[in-house]
């Protein structure tokens, strides 16, 4: 099987996430070799703290249309906060 970067992150380097609160920037295509996204991947891992998602210019599913602002939302698969890059602010904020 041709396994994915995130495969090897799961299989090989998990333990370097263990008890840390973890923020993702993925998109549609953050997946592994069975096509399972990485954001319910990380958040099922057991002693990872999945804490925030990052989405870019199409979300983290890939729903949103070009050049569309997205806003910060709550993620309706993992129930985490997501946090837009294509918002309407465009410098980090303190957290």
């Amino acid at each position: 099987a041709v396994l994915t970067g995130l495969d090897v992150l799961l299989r090989d380097h998990l333990s370097s996430l263990r008890g840390r609160a973890i923020g993702l920037l993925s998109h549609q295509a953050s997946v592994n070799h069975r096509l399972e996204h990485a954001a319910t991947l990380l958040a099922d891992a057991r002693g990872v703290r999945l804490a925030r998602l990052f989405a870019p210019e199409h979300g983290i599913w890939g729903a949103p249309q070009d050049h569309a602002t997205i806003a910060n939302e709550r993620d309706p698969v993992t129930g985490l906060p997501v946090i837009s890059l294509y918002g309407a602010t465009r410098e980090p904020t303190p957290p």
